[in-house]
């Protein structure tokens, strides 16, 4: 019985330590909006992505995996920060071919 009243008070501690951290995290949250990829046959793909956070977002990166190759491609998305966000990466297709048919993955 000793040991489970411990447990109880230890629990009922680390839940009153997490509690700001959560509130806090909660404020940080990102709001992600609409995600769009664009493709115009071997020139360019686009995409496109709007996002909200009370506390500004700083950084926003795109990751793209394609089936035909086994590495992902990284982009730093250029804007101004703040709470809202509209961000647009283009990949040049002449640059950078994709082959035909291929799976396309981004985040």
């Amino acid at each position: 019985m000793l040991k489970l009243a411990r447990l109880a008070v230890g629990a009922a501690a680390l839940a009153t330590l997490l509690a700001p951290a959560t509130a806090h995290a909660r404020q940080g949250a990102i709001s992600v909006g609409d995600i769009q990829a664009e493709y115009d046959f071997g020139r360019q793909m686009t995409f496109s992505l709007s996002a909200e956070s009370p506390a500004g977002i700083t950084q926003a990166t795109l990751f793209v995996e394609t089936g035909a190759d086994d590495r992902t491609s990284v982009r730093e998305a250029e804007f101004s920060p703040g709470p809202r966000i509209a961000v647009t990466v283009i990949r040049d297709l002449e640059r950078e071919p994709i082959r035909p048919f291929s799976r396309i993955t981004f985040w």
